[in-house]
C-alpha cells in the first residue's frame, strides 16, 4: 500500500513541476521582471535578516504545535529531536516533493520507532496542517476587514471567523476525538504560527520601501499562503506570485512589490527549509531508519 502511495505522488510531482512553470512564465510574461528586479536589488538587507528570524521563530512554534499532537497519542519525543525531525519535513517538502513528502517521512520514521498506530499518527500530522489552515483562514478574514477593500456588508464577515471554529471543532471532535483535547490550545499556537509569518511579510514590505496601503498587501500575502498550501506546485512557487499578480491587479496596487514580496518570502522559506539536509545527512535520521532508539520508549495509545 505504502509503495502504491509512493509511487502515485512520484507521478504527480512533474505536473507540480509543469504547474509551477507554467503559473510563473504566465506571471513574468505579464509584467517586466526589470521592474521586481529593481525591487528586489534595492532592498534593506538588515530587515530581510530581521524577517527570516521572524520566519525561524514561526517554525520553531509550528514544529512544538506538532510535538503536542504527538504527546496528544503517546510518542515521546524531546523538543529538540522533534524540531529536528520537523526541519527534516521541511526539506522534504521543499527540495524532494516526490515520494511521500515530508509528512508522510515522519510518519515513517516514527514507525521505525516502535509506534504501530499509523492511523493516529497520519492523524496528528494531519489535523496540524488544517488547525494552521484554520488560523490561516482566521488572520485573512481580519485583514481583509481592516483593509481598505470595499465590499457591501463587509463587516458582516466577522461572523465566519466563530462559525468556522464551531465547525472545526466539531470536525475535529468527530473524526478524530483523540485529539478533541488539545484544540484550544493547538489553535493558539496556529494563530501564533501564522502571526509570526504576517510579521515576515509586513517586514519584507517595509524592506522594500512599501510603507503605504499595507493591510491591502499583507491580505494578499495570507491569500497567496492559502494556494500555496494546496499541492499544486512545488512548494508554493509559481502559485503563490500568480495569486499576488491576479489580486494586485485587480486592487489596483503595485505588481512589481507584490511578486517581491513573494519570491523573498520563497527565499527566506527554502533557506531555511535546507538546513533539514543536515539532519537527513547525519546520524539522526540513520538512526531512526536503523531501528535504533532514538526516542524514549513509545507506549502505545
Amino acid at each position: 500500500m505504502l509503495k502504491k502511495t509512493i509511487n502515485s505522488n512520484w507521478l504527480k510531482t512533474p505536473v507540480k513541476i509543469a504547474v509551477s512553470g507554467i503559473a510563473l512564465y504566465f506571471v513574468f510574461t505579464k509584467i517586466p521582471f526589470a521592474g521586481v528586479w529593481e525591487q528586489i536589488k534595492d532592498v534593506n538587507l538588515a530587515i530581510i535578516l530581521v524577517a527570516g528570524l521572524f520566519f525561524m521563530l514561526s517554525k520553531v512554534v509550528a514544529a512544538y504545535r506538532l510535538l503536542t499532537y504527538f504527546k496528544s497519542i503517546n510518542v515521546k519525543l524531546d523538543p529538540i529531536s522533534n524540531l529536528k525531525l520537523y526541519l527534516l519535513g521541511m526539506f522534504y517538502n521543499l527540495f524532494l516533493p516526490g515520494g511521500i513528502g515530508g509528512d508522510g517521512y515522519k510518519v515513517y520514521l516514527l514507525k521505525k520507532q516502535g509506534y504501530k498506530n499509523t492511523k493516529r499518527l497520519i492523524g496528528s500530522v494531519l489535523v496540524d496542517r488544517l488547525s494552521g489552515m484554520h488560523a490561516l483562514f482566521c488572520l485573512l478574514v481580519i485583514m481583509f476587514l481592516i483593509s481598505h477593500i470595499s465590499m457591501s456588508y463587509k463587516y458582516a464577515l466577522v461572523l465566519l471567523i466563530p462559525v468556522s471554529y464551531v465547525v472545526y471543532y466539531l470536525f475535529i471532535k468527530l473524526l478524530f476525538p483523540y485529539l478533541k483535547s488539545i484544540t484550544h490550545t493547538t489553535f493558539l499556537y496556529s494563530l501564533g504560527v501564522q502571526s509570526l509569518q504576517l510579521i515576515t511579510a509586513f517586514l519584507l514590505l517595509w524592506a522594500l520601501g512599501q510603507h503605504t496601503q499595507l493591510s491591502g498587501y499583507l491580505f494578499l500575502f495570507l491569500c497567496s499562503s492559502v494556494v500555496a498550501t494546496l499541492p499544486l506546485t512545488i512548494g508554493g512557487i509559481g502559485g503563490r506570485e500568480f495569486t499576488v499578480y491576479i489580486g494586485a491587479e485587480l486592487l489596483d496596487f503595485n505588481n512589481d512589490i507584490a511578486i517581491a514580496v513573494s519570491l523573498y518570502f520563497y527565499i527566506i522559506t527554502a533557506i531555511v527549509s535546507f538546513t533539514g539536509i543536515y539532519f537527513m545527512l547525519t546520524p539522526f535520521a540513520k538512526q531512526f531508519r536503523a531501528n535504533k532508539q532514538v526516542l524514549a520508549p513509545i507506549s502505545q495509545a
